[in-house]
């Protein structure tokens, strides 16, 4: 396993495959300092697969609960390239990403990646909670009637 610039590669009977993913602004995530690919939800995944047999069928799972991210087929070398979203039901913690084809000598071959999925920062988890919107438009509509209200009964 070699992993630079938030790139985790594999390369194993015959086969390379890599994992990566970036935020919607085009940030690379990071990788922990214990091999996790540090991940949020919404967050584009990229794998690549190469060496094995051409024209096969590939997947892509994300396991805790399986989830199929994507499914293809190799080209006539047998790469493969997906970008597929990390889905918003996508509870923290660790995970795995597998992507699993046939090689060049069709044995199965099964490549595990660990994750790590991050919780939201508060900061956005506050900015998008709808209770926060609302208390927000209460306390402006508020701001905007009780000047006048008090302006009233001052007369």
């Amino acid at each position: 396993m070699e992993t630079t610039d938030g790139v985790i590669r594999v390369t194993v009977a015959g086969t390379s495959s890599s994992i990566s993913a970036s935020s919607s602004d085009g940030r690379t995530t990071e990788i922990s300092a214990d091999g996790y690919l540090l991940l949020r939800v919404g967050e584009k995944i990229t794998a690549r697969a190469q060496g094995f047999a051409g024209e096969t069928p590939i997947q892509l799972w994300l396991y805790s609960v399986p989830t199929k991210l994507g499914e293809g087929t190799t080209d006539q070398k047998g790469a493969y390239v997906t970008e597929q979203t990390l889905p918003e039901a996508t509870e923290p913690g660790d995970h795995r990403l597998v992507l699993s084809a046939k090689n060049v000598d069709g044995n199965t071959v099964t490549v595990a990646f660990a994750t790590r999925v991050i919780d939201k920062s508060l900061i956005i988890r506050v900015a998008t909670s709808p209770f926060v919107w609302l208390l927000l438009i209460v306390l402006v509509i508020l701001a905007l009637i009780l000047p006048s209200r008090l302006r009233t009964r001052r007369s």
